[in-house]
């Protein structure tokens, strides 16, 4: 698993309890083996301030939902 930090702007996630609060899955997720280790393609941590732009976007790719929401920020 990738440290928990916005896949959008970078800011560091303090998930306290529920950790899937802040994890997101796009439409190309792609869930690991089970004695494979890692972060799942298609699974992004997203900030309290994406996530209502990033959930709205979940049906496409991660890359492209990415894409779309740096695009709108001008990031």
């Amino acid at each position: 698993m990738r440290p928990p930090e916005c896949d959008i702007c970078g800011k560091q996630i303090d998930y306290q309890d529920s950790y899937h609060d802040y994890l997101v899955r796009f439409s190309d997720y792609k869930e690991l083996p089970p004695d494979m280790v890692g972060h799942p393609d298609g699974l992004l941590w997203i900030c309290d301030e994406h996530r209502e732009m990033a959930n709205e976007l979940s049906h496409l790719s991660s890359l492209r939902a990415l894409q779309i929401i740096r695009e709108k920020l001008g990031i």
